[in-house]
């Protein structure tokens, strides 16, 4: 399973970073990212004591869309696509 938990945190810093702490529009993600992240999610609620299920829609305040063509990216507010480095 990939990190994509760190992939995204970074991708949303760096995003809030270049748009003067604007959230993004949305993440795509596609379904196997999506899967690996809710698995990430859970595990780390798990650890923390907390059996409450994760948000499936959101990520730090971003919206979440699954989309098999993406290979992952963020929108920006402006409507902008930025690829983020999913790991494989």
């Amino acid at each position: 399973m990939s990190n994509i938990y760190e992939t995204l945190v970074t991708a949303v810093r760096d995003h809030w970073k270049a748009h003067g702490n604007q959230y993004p529009q949305k993440i795509v993600l596609s379904t196997r990212q999506h899967r690996d992240l809710l698995e990430l999610r859970k595990t780390g609620r798990i650890a923390l004591g907390s059996d409450d299920t994760p948000e499936t829609d959101r990520f730090m305040g971003a919206l979440l869309e699954v989309d098999d063509a993406s290979d992952g990216c963020i929108v920006g507010e402006d409507g902008s696509r930025t690829p983020f480095l999913a790991p494989s």
